[in-house]
């Protein structure tokens, strides 16, 4: 039965340079590993639920996929494949590019928590 449960696990279909072809600490394998990383990310982040947290009646002055955009832009998106976006500490009555500035610089009001 041990056996089974690994073959039925889903495995990343490898593709491009792995680290391990390359001479530890080379400069290709560092590139190689860098690239493994950044498709890991891009990948999580395509699959990565967000609960997006609001006030009834809350408006925004842009809808909260353009958001969430915004937030991925700068980095303050939760990582991994849950996460929490709150906008609760948005502050009332601000225009579409008072908000953008307001996430750039202040993500949606707290850092948000994440879970994997």
């Amino acid at each position: 039965m041990g056996n089974e449960d690994k073959q039925k696990r889903r495995t990343a279909t490898k593709s491009g340079p792995q680290p391990g072809n390359f001479p530890l600490g080379s400069e290709k394998s560092r590139a190689a590993a860098r690239a493994v990383l950044s498709t890991r990310e891009a990948e999580s982040q395509e699959n990565q639920m967000l609960v997006r947290v609001y006030r009834s009646g809350q408006e925004l002055a842009l809808d909260t996929d353009t958001c969430i955009e915004i937030l991925r832009e700068c980095g303050k998106l939760p990582k991994g494949k849950c996460g929490v976006v709150n906008f609760l500490n948005v502050p009332d009555g601000l225009n579409a590019d008072e908000l953008e500035k307001f996430l750039r610089e202040h993500g949606a009001g707290i850092e948000p928590r994440t879970s994997d």
